[in-house]
């Protein structure tokens, strides 16, 4: 089972399906991977508040949760792969949520079951995406609506007219999306998150940018330029003139409308926003007497900070201390710890503090050698426990909303 912010591939590598399953939680972190996905159910969240919902290829389950987490009525969470629900169940259980196994050609529900259906990065999997949105279509109730999301095939495979994913057969334009809605719906929407997360190599193989290239402005959903967009979303209507709208109240619209990354922690039972650095983070090694101490100083860009992760060089091998300082309240020290790195990594979590936004903050981090400390002052250098240079560097979650929100 996974515990905190981050697992190991090799713990999930089972469920990934070669990559084409999304497993959140896994480090390395790929934030390509993870902001796309987390972007389009913030998207659905505007309309699963209070209502009966369908999560049609709802994966390993932690979108389903999320959409429960901030106040989906109930959430059925459907996906054809029993291995990726057997996840689900463990790692995303949650009261209103209902994982079922079926394959999204004839769904066991009767007609006018669902307010609203979401479905992402499922429809391109089928052969026909016309009946795949027809029956969607039969499970809304009369004054429902549908958001469904799909790549957009001028993208992805720009040189293909069937898409050069081998698990993709249906794989549209936005133009081809629309078409096939219109088709099925009396009026529809179209959308898209242009993401900017693909790069061509030099020998034209397709691949996403590393977690430095990234912008989170990119993944703002838009309702133009759709051809720009590496995902197309389509709104549709089971009636022409309905009254199917957003329901998110505005308490909550934060969790939809920032684009910071966002995880469920299983160590705080929380979902937790990524504050990213080191934008407008310093960093300087200083001596402490006659032992190391790394400094790192950030501003809190969210209040309830309550997680700190920090990325090594290498493993450590010594029990280190750690401290966090309020730079704005004179140094005043928030948490001390002795912890031990999990690999290349050091984790500290302490009480969300309340008003943490706009507040400088400073984390030092020293080998922590006690009598043996005593033997080797003077005689070597202390190891460097330096954060690394290549990926985000310093990790700084935060709490967003309780987890169990309710209509």
């Amino acid at each position: 089972m996974i515990s905190g912010p981050f697992a190991s591939a090799l713990d999930v590598a089972h469920v990934a399906a070669g990559g084409e399953r999304y497993v959140p939680l896994v480090d390395p972190y790929n934030a390509a991977m993870h902001l796309g996905h987390m972007a389009s159910y913030r998207h659905a969240l505007l309309y699963a508040y209070g209502r009966q919902v369908l999560d049609l290829g709802c994966g390993t389950g932690y979108g389903a949760h999320y959409l429960a987490s901030y106040g989906a009525r109930q959430v059925v969470a459907v996906d054809v792969d029993p291995v990726a629900l057997d996840y689900a169940r463990q790692a995303y259980d949650h009261p209103r949520v209902e994982y079922q196994r079926c394959d999204g050609q004839r769904l066991p529900y009767a007609d006018a079951s669902f307010d609203f259906v979401f479905s992402s990065q499922a429809i391109e999997h089928v052969p026909d995406p016309e009946a795949f949105l027809r029956e969607i279509n039969r499970l809304l109730k009369q004054n429902g609506a549908c958001l469904i999301i799909t790549p957009n095939r001028l993208l992805f495979s720009p040189n293909s007219a069937s898409g050069t994913n081998e698990f993709h057969i249906s794989e549209m334009s936005p133009d081809e999306f629309e078409a096939v809605g219109l088709a099925v719906f009396p009026r529809l929407e179209m959308a898209g998150i242009p993401q900017y997360c693909l790069q061509l190599s030099a020998d034209g193989v397709l691949g996403l940018k590393s977690n430095d290239l990234l912008r989170l402005e990119d993944y703002r959903v838009q309702q133009d330029r759709l051809e720009e967009c590496e995902n197309i979303v389509l709104l549709g209507y089971k009636q022409a003139l309905s009254t199917f709208s957003a329901t998110l109240p505005d308490r909550l619209l934060h969790a939809s409308t920032n684009l910071g990354p966002c995880f469920w922690d299983a160590d705080t039972s929380r979902w937790l926003e990524l504050g990213l650095f080191p934008p407008d983070t310093t960093a300087e090694s200083q001596p402490a007497g006659r032992q190391q101490s790394d400094h790192y100083a950030f501003r809190s860009p969210l209040d309830h900070l309550c997680r700190i992760e920090v990325a090594l060089n290498a493993a450590g091998v010594l029990p280190i201390e750690i401290t966090l300082r309020d730079l704005t309240r004179h140094g005043e020290v928030v948490i001390r710890e002795a912890v031990q790195s999990a690999g290349k990594r050091l984790s500290l979590t302490f009480p969300p503090l309340e008003a943490s936004a706009g507040r400088e903050f400073c984390l030092e981090i020293r080998p922590s050698l006690g009598f043996l400390g005593s033997l080797w002052r003077g005689r070597r250098k202390l190891p460097k426990f330096a954060v690394r240079g290549d990926q985000l560097c310093l990790w700084t979650f935060h709490q967003t909303l309780p987890p169990a929100l309710t209509p």
